[in-house]
């Protein structure tokens, strides 16, 4: 084809004129919430400020729904001939060719949508070096901060990259608008389907995914790919990290825009003009419309109604409702009148369908819920670990407990269900089970499982203690680079106590401790929630902590809090040695007495301070008063500190200074001091 023919300079010119205020509209808009909100952070003064203009140069957030909305409305003025019976007509009574007609608007949408864009990254790569130019950056991020990297945020790359990034997205929407001009014969449908059409892929893969999350038992493991992934197959304008910069995701998102036009062009080619007043132009694509809006319909309903009970009978119920609105509204779009009632034969077949499909889900056709790997085709396992692509455990015995773990948890699926459906989220636990074979091939499972279930066997208790699982598990801390550690930061929350260590030295000593109290900790210590303090490494990264990670990550080591379990006693001893101790734990010479009384109710769910001084003050149960310190001492070290559940003592702390605290026992703990 002569490029004369693919393409009408005059038609170009003619809408250029037409539409040049749009593209006027669309500059403004841009530049007010871009290069001028840049420019009126020129005179940096604190690292917020900073961030606000990375923030204004990255996020879509306003500038992806003024591109979307700015390439939809575009695309609907001009295609909006093709919705009337008379425009259409005339135009293609021209002498032109329909893909010289189609071409030549879109070459006009691509001009008005670019120059905008175009101009104002223009400005900001003249305006961006300016801003850090007279700052000191040391001052704001501290030394530990890749300066140059920093200001590299502030450049005309960074500059060329907003470009790029605000040119896919206004394309695909653009693109996808006249996709929607082709199928529709009405203006206000175009402008709907639009809208509609980039959200539906996430729409769709989200609530596939919460529908296989509630029906398939071990489905969740995958969620947080798939979320990713629906995010990212039409940039949305909903988040500043929708557009990835992976090359294969550009590649994809250059493949869509030709995908697009290659698709409306041959819809374009293939329209009947003379139904430029039928919802939907082409009889092929009736169905798919019709059924999408009933399948979509039906997901959103019925995952709310579960949102609201959290039941599966409010499940089917909302979905019975979601998919008759669904399809007989579609139908009343499609036929643009309400008589529709006599197509109640498609509406059965699809019910029909969709319970078929659920059944077949439900008992597992094809083995997803029982399927475990046999020893010798396990190349390596991961462990609560989504990522199939880490280290891993290769040795034979945590190969072999976790799949006796797993097996567990298949072989009493029913019970673990009946426990989801009591709600009671505190006594369980999300745990992720991943294999890698021998021939590469990967799986990956997620359960919500009670947490006796896992801590009253044997072979977690192998697991938890090989020295295998505890370097993969704690190898944030393990691996951490004791360089980039300006300070320990030891903080006990619970009676308002704080330690900070900047000695190199000290810090380096307690690392290594630590390290030992780590790979030798029994699995009893592992699972036990109560600790004396939070131990935090901080890096004093500030460019972690205000969002410049996702630029350079690559220098970045996040800080890492680990618990002062109250069985590490050579840490206690190490702090006992520097006269840390009494900054960090509560001491018996704190303590004036305890009280140890059986509770009167359950204080499992809620309860305050006031409800327990008055059960305290009953004294019609059994109790006692202990002053020594050596008792004292004994049961801060045993008390639960976490959880009235499984407990039904009340253990009152009266410290010296007037201020009460309060922990839990059980029966057998408390009896060794009830009179």
């Amino acid at each position: 084809m002569k490029l004369k023919q693919f393409y009408n300079k005059t038609i170009i010119l003619e809408d250029l004129k037409r539409f040049f205020g749009v593209s006027i509209l669309y500059f403004l808009a841009i530049f007010v919430s871009g290069p001028l909100y840049v420019y009126s952070f020129s005179n940096i003064k604190n690292k917020y400020q900073l961030e606000s203009v990375i923030e204004a140069i990255s996020g879509l957030e306003a500038h992806g729904l003024i591109s979307a909305t700015a390439g939809i409305l575009l695309g609907v003025l001009l295609f909006r001939y093709l919705h009337n019976k008379d425009s259409v007509a005339v135009i293609h009574g021209y002498p032109f060719r329909r893909s010289e007609l189609l071409n030549s608007h879109i070459i006009s949408g691509i001009i008005l949508l670019t120059i905008p864009i175009a101009l104002n990254a223009i400005i900001l790569a003249a305006i961006l070096p300016e801003i850090t130019s007279n700052v000191d950056l040391r001052l704001l991020f501290g030394n530990n901060v890749d300066v140059e990297k920093i200001a590299s945020l502030y450049s005309t790359k960074q500059a060329i990259y907003w470009f790029c990034k605000m040119e896919i997205m206004s394309m695909v929407f653009f693109l996808i608008s006249v996709l929607a001009a082709t199928i529709s014969g009405i203006t206000i449908i175009q402008g709907a389907l639009s809208f509609i059409l980039p959200f539906v892929p996430f729409f769709i893969i989200t609530m596939i995914r919460a529908a296989l999350n509630t029906f398939v038992f071990g489905f969740g493991a995958i969620a947080r790919n798939w979320d990713t992934f629906a995010m990212k197959i039409i940039p949305i304008p909903v988040s500043r990290h929708n557009i990835s910069q992976d090359l294969n995701y550009v590649v994809w998102y250059i493949s869509l825009c030709i995908l697009l036009y290659g698709f409306s062009l041959w819809l374009y080619k293939k329209r009947d003009l003379e139904k430029s007043q039928d919802t939907i132009v082409f009889d092929i694509l009736k169905p798919t419309f019709k059924y999408g809006v009933t399948f979509c319909s039906m997901l959103l309903v019925g995952g709310y109604f579960y949102s609201l009970k959290e039941n599966i009978l409010w499940l089917w119920i909302g979905g019975f409702i979601g998919s008759f609105l669904g399809y007989f509204l579609s139908q009343m779009t499609i036929k643009k009148s309400i008589r529709v009632l006599k197509s109640l034969k498609g509406y059965i077949i699809y019910i029909i369908v969709v319970i078929i499909v659920i059944l077949g889900v439900k008992v597992d056709l094809l083995g997803y819920e029982r399927r475990i790997p046999t020893q010798d085709q396990v190349k390596k396992v991961f462990f609560n670990d989504f990522d199939l692509h880490g280290k891993g455990l290769v040795e034979n015995q945590n190969i072999k407990s976790i799949l006796a773990i797993h097996k567990i948890i298949i072989d009493n699926k029913e019970d673990i269900i009946r426990i989801q459906n009591q709600k009671d989220y505190s006594e369980m636990t999300y745990i992720t089970i991943g294999y890698l074979y021998k021939n590469d091939k990967k799986i990956l499972r997620c359960y919500r499982v009670p947490k006796t279930l896992l801590a009253n066997n044997e072979h977690t208790k192998e697991l938890y203690e090989s020295k295998e699982y505890k370097k993969i598990s704690n190898k944030l801390l393990l691996e951490l680079d004791l360089n980039k550690v300006n300070s320990v930061n030891i903080r006990n929350y619970r009676y308002g106590k704080k330690k900070i260590i900047s000695n190199k030295d000290e810090i380096k000593e307690l690392f290594e401790i630590l390290k030992t109290e780590i790979l030798t900790e029994p699995y009893e210590s592992m699972i036990d929630r109560n600790e004396w303090a939070t131990i935090e490494f901080d890096t004093n990264d500030d460019a972690y902590d205000y969002g410049f990670r996702l630029y350079l990550a690559d220098n970045m080591q996040q800080n890492i809090h680990i618990g002062f379990k109250r069985t590490y006693s050579n840490l206690e001893k190490w702090f006992i040695q520097k006269g840390y101790l009494k900054d960090i734990r509560i001491l018996p010479e704190e303590i004036d007495y305890l009280i140890i009384q059986k509770a009167n109710r359950d204080y499992s769910q809620s309860y305050d301070d006031y409800e327990i001084e008055q059960d305290l003050k009953t004294g019609n149960t059994k109790r006692a008063e202990i002053k020594d310190k050596q008792k004292i001492e004994e049961i801060l070290k045993t008390l639960d500190n976490s959880s009235f559940k499984n407990n039904n003592y009340i253990v009152a702390i009266y410290t010296k200074s007037g201020i009460v605290h309060y922990g839990w026992y059980n029966e057998e703990s408390a009896s060794r001091y009830l009179k």
